[in-house]
């Protein structure tokens, strides 16, 4: 699960296309492996594009850390002292049976402008997992909800969603 990861994580920062088809081979055997590689990758991707100090904090300790993501901007958030208080229903998180950290989309009140999508990192154990995605054919995606209520989140574990659109985040 590191074709993604940035290599001084241990990771091969490959891109997409190696991932597209080490999917594509996986789900000869099985969709659920196919698909749930296949987004667990896409997770390490999206934090490599994180400030070094977020990386530092999720990969620092465990090399082996992995992520499940609802990045569509379904939650709200807005900012606080020192950081930005987040709530939402997050849906169809992928991976979060394995989870160490969740990846949350949100819209973020600012004072001076229109709400914007931002992403936020949370630590999955701050979460509640809503057990209801029940789909036969992938089944052992670990695919879930999960919410959160009031969760303060420090600034370097959240930015605007256009960082990852683009590739010019700050990791």
């Amino acid at each position: 699960l590191d074709i993604c990861k940035p290599g001084r994580y241990g990771g091969m920062e490959l891109d997409w296309g190696v991932v597209s088809e080490v999917g594509r081979i996986l789900a000869h055997g099985c969709a659920s492996q196919a698909w749930v590689c296949t987004v667990l990758n896409g997770h390490n991707q999206l934090i490599g594009a994180f400030v070094p100090e977020a990386q530092e904090e999720v990969w620092g300790e465990n090399r082996d850390a992995r992520f499940a993501a609802s990045v569509g901007p379904v939650g709200k958030a807005r900012l606080a002292r020192g950081g930005a208080v987040l709530s939402g229903r997050f849906p169809f998180a992928s991976g979060i049976d394995y989870a160490d950290w969740l990846i949350c989309g949100a819209l973020l009140e600012r004072e001076d402008t229109r709400p914007a999508h931002y992403e936020f990192l949370i630590p999955a154990r701050s979460a509640r997992i809503v057990d209801d995605w029940h789909a036969a054919g992938l089944a052992g995606s670990g695919s879930k909800s999960f919410e959160v209520d009031e969760l303060f989140v420090p600034p370097h574990r959240f930015q605007d969603h256009a960082y990852s659109e683009d590739g010019s985040g700050p990791g």
